[in-house]
């Protein structure tokens, strides 16, 4: 699901296999969390949350098993827009010391019908349990998805550019 949603973010270029090992370390490592909808045993829509940081903590060791394709894809990715990881570590320095919503997604059939908002009352469910008081996400500026952020609550922080595009930082006190 997060491929087909984020066809054109980095973790996209890099492949299944880097999918597969980040979300398997983001569970086993408790980097974070993941909570999922499903309707008649198939996902329906999928919501993770990340520790502060935890993007950066993630180890080549978590790729064994992963084939030189991954490297290929690593390479195509920054040869498609050099500037993609400069401008992802930039924004490192913009992100606030809290939990971040990294991936929001409901399956297109699905949307519409507020599965996204119950997987987000969900995640502030989660984050009250720890005892968290506020959490962020980046989304593309302008996007049907930075409307519904801001629905659900959410504010600009900041704006600043990737892939070309304007990218948007939302938070929100819980």
């Amino acid at each position: 699901m997060h491929r087909e949603v984020l066809g054109e973010g980095i973790a996209a270029y890099l492949g299944d296999c880097f999918l597969i090992s980040l979300y398997r370390r983001i569970t086993k490592k408790k980097l974070g969390f993941c909570l999922i909808a499903e309707e008649n045993a198939k996902v329906i829509g999928l919501c993770v949350g990340l520790e502060p940081g935890a993007i950066w903590k993630f180890g080549w060791e978590e790729l064994k098993g992963c084939n030189l394709g991954f490297i290929k894809n690593i390479i195509l990715s920054l040869t498609r827009s050099p500037s993609i990881l400069v401008q992802y570590i930039k924004g490192r320095k913009h992100r606030p010391k809290c939990i971040e919503l990294y991936f929001l997604a409901i399956a297109n059939k699905d949307q519409g019908k507020g599965i996204g908002t119950r997987l987000i009352d969900a995640f502030e469910r989660q984050l009250e349990k720890r005892k968290e008081s506020e959490y962020f996400l980046i989304t593309w500026s302008g996007s049907r998805a930075e409307k519904f952020y801001n629905r659900m609550g959410l504010s600009k922080f900041n704006e600043t550019s990737y892939l070309g595009k304007q990218i948007s930082m939302l938070s929100k006190k819980i």
